[in-house]
């Protein structure tokens, strides 16, 4: 088993964390010594860490099922090289495929190149007034998210003068006592 191959597998392939992964193995050799069966347990556990960390931290995106798919596919393809029984492996891969990867959300991203449409409509018609609404609510939507908090943080300002004129219309009939 060539250490080199699997720490390379490991932090450039896998995006491990270099400083961790050496660290850890430094101390199982010297807790174990430097045989290949510990070392293959250990390259095992680091995988499936690291695997548990993609799904759990990773965006799901459209490419999360093909990342998390690679990743599995580059540990079995060195296992297989070094002529290591990787069925738990393929089992693991799919099982993501088969069981999790379809219960997952994915979420579509936004795309920032959406340009909100601002054409004026008559709003003296009935016909005027709903196709400003269909275009504000079209442009919220499909708007960034930059641009959804400026318009909810307009209409929280607006709710709150509302609110406010309201109390003070309520204080003044009070005060006059009607």
């Amino acid at each position: 088993m060539d250490e080199h191959k699997y720490k390379s597998l490991f932090i450039y392939d896998l995006e491990g964390n270099q400083y961790q992964f050496n660290q850890e193995f430094k101390r199982i050799k010297n807790e174990h010594g430097d045989s290949d069966e510990i070392k293959l347990e250990f390259y095992k556990g680091a995988f499936r860490s690291i695997i548990t960390f993609h799904k759990k931290h990773q965006d799901k995106d459209d490419l999360y099922g093909r990342k998390i798919e690679g990743y599995y596919k580059s540990f079995i393809n060195a296992l297989k090289q070094d002529k290591i029984d990787a069925a738990e492996f393929v089992q693991g891969l799919e099982d993501f495929k088969n069981k999790e990867l379809p219960n997952i959300k994915i979420v579509q991203n936004i795309s920032s190149a959406y340009i909100p449409e601002y054409k004026q409509y008559n709003p003296n018609t009935k016909y005027g007034r709903r196709k400003a609404r269909e275009q504000a609510q079209r442009n919220y939507e499909n708007g960034t998210p930059e641009y959804r908090d400026g318009i909810d943080s307009i209409k929280v300002v607006l709710w709150i003068i509302v609110i406010g004129f309201a109390f003070v219309l309520y204080l003044i009939k009070r005060k006059l006592g009607l």
